[in-house]
């Protein structure tokens, strides 16, 4: 039996793809904690824009 996506959205098992995207955050120079992630102070500054937050909504 063919399970791949294509086969199942032609037979509508599935309903065709959409994907949305909002603004992509700068995150360049952003500095990284002793465990390799973003310090959160610092990320949740740069990501709290109206840009990216409206986008988020609308999307």
């Amino acid at each position: 039996m063919d399970l791949r996506i294509r086969h199942l959205t032609d037979e509508e098992f599935l309903v065709p793809l959409r994907c949305f995207s909002p603004s992509e955050p700068d995150l360049k120079k952003l500095r990284l904690n002793k465990d390799g992630d973003y310090q959160e102070k610092a990320l949740a500054e740069r990501v709290d824009t109206l840009q990216l937050v409206g986008d988020i909504v609308d999307n």
